[in-house]
């Protein structure tokens, strides 16, 4: 399922992981950690401007129960790294 991990050390910002699920391949999703907090993931996003404000958008979004599933099996994967 994970493909790649690369691992970063920008702020809170940990690394980024590359999985393949049911044939589909998943690029950039954010591995997270902020101090004093179990890391997490977070779908890839893409970003852009408002009104001169930066936001940002998700890309592919994962129902609890699947999020769970691929947030164990990447952090696990990135701890392993």
């Amino acid at each position: 399922m994970v493909e790649k991990i690369r691992a970063i050390n920008k702020g809170n910002l940990k690394g980024f992981a590359k999985i393949k699920v049911a044939g589909i391949v998943i690029d950039d999703i954010r591995i997270v950690q902020q101090r004093d907090q179990q890391p997490w993931i977070s779908g890839p996003q893409r970003e852009y401007e408002y009104h001169g404000e930066r936001k940002f958008a998700p890309i592919v979004s994962f129902d609890d129960d699947t999020k769970n599933v691929i947030q164990d099996v990447v952090l696990e994967a990135w701890r392993r790294s």
